[in-house]
Parts: structure tokens; C-alpha cells; sequence
């Protein structure tokens, strides 16, 4: 009988952490030993530095109160989805503005009579492009495509910490002198 489709993903899933053996995973998913060999052959766990990082996390905050350890992990969720909803938002306008200048055109409001308006296509001038050419360098930051910002911030950052460094390096041979 040949094997559901979910099972197989959910022994691959299991096998990927890298924190059952072979037999762990035929005995957790009522298979046999050789179907779970075939299945993870040649396969190397990819999911395993998740798990430890994870297993870190918990170890960290297991001496927490509950209300404290519910709070960080509730925190973490929230921006986490929060920037998957950034991505995807930013992705979206991204499409549209790109359709905006593969179209040439931009839908405007005229006004047609009393309180009355309709929406006519004119040609893009240099303000709608300067526009979308901006709106697109925003969204490529938020995205991670274009750091440029980013990485102004992390050689600052970069160079105070030497600098930090190296007053503190000079400060403790200093100190050493005068003993």
C-alpha cells in the first residue's frame, strides 16, 4: 500500500530537525524501518540550527513567571506577523507601481460638472515619476532589497563600537600602568 502524501510530510518534516533517529521516526509515525530509510536517503536535515536556536529561546525563559514568558512569546508572534504583513503589503505596492510605469498612464479625477466627477487615463508626467520612483526606493528598504540606509547605520554603529573599543582597551592598559 503505498504511502499517504501527509505522511510522507510529516516524517520529512520530523526528519528534518534532526532530533529523531530512523527508528524514532518509524515508531512516531507507525512505519517501517525501511520505508523511512527510502523516504530520508541521501536527505540532510535543514531545520536543526531552528531547533537549537529554539530549545535556546525556551531554556532562557523557562526561568521566567508564566506571565512574562507568555508575553515574550506573544510579542515575537505579533512582530512577526506584523512584518509578514509589511512584506506583503510592500510587495503589492511594489506590483502596482510597476504596472503604473509598464502602463504609462495614471487614472486622475476630473471634474465633470456640479459635485460630479469621472476618472480619465492621462500619460505619466516627471511628478508621477518622481513619485513612483520614490515610492519604489521605499518599499525596496522596507523589503531589504536596497540597504543603503542599512548599511550607513551599521558602519556608524560599526565605528562607534571600535571606538568604544579601543578607549576602553587604552583605558585598562592605563589602569595597569598605574599598579
Amino acid at each position: 500500500m503505498a504511502l499517504a502524501e501527509s505522511k510522507k510530510t510529516n516524517i520529512l518534516a520530523d526528519y528534518h530537525t534532526g532530533k529523531y533517529s530512523q527508528r524514532e521516526l518509524s515508531k512516531k509515525h507507525k512505519v517501517g524501518l525501511a520505508t523511512v530509510s527510502r523516504l530520508t536517503k541521501e536527505i540532510d536535515p535543514e531545520l536543526e540550527h531552528l531547533v537549537d536556536r529554539h530549545i535556546s529561546l525556551v531554556e532562557e525563559c523557562i526561568e521566567l513567571p508564566d506571565e512574562k514568558r507568555n508575553a515574550v512569546f506573544q510579542t515575537a508572534e505579533r512582530l512577526v506577523r506584523h512584518k509578514g504583513l509589511i512584506q506583503s503589503v510592500s510587495e503589492a505596492l511594489l506590483d502596482r507601481k510597476v504596472k503604473m510605469i509598464r502602463k504609462g498612464t495614471v487614472e486622475e479625477k476630473i471634474n465633470v460638472g456640479d459635485g460630479m466627477q469621472q476618472f480619465q487615463a492621462r500619460e505619466l508626467n516627471a511628478s508621477d515619476l518622481k513619485n513612483l520612483a520614490d515610492g519604489i526606493d521605499k518599499v525596496s528598504l522596507t523589503l531589504g532589497v536596497n540597504q543603503r540606509h542599512s548599511n550607513m547605520q551599521v558602519a556608524a554603529q560599526v565605528n562607534a563600537g571600535e571606538g568604544q573599543s579601543a578607549t576602553t582597551v587604552i583605558n585598562i592598559v592605563e589602569d595597569k600602568k598605574d599598579d
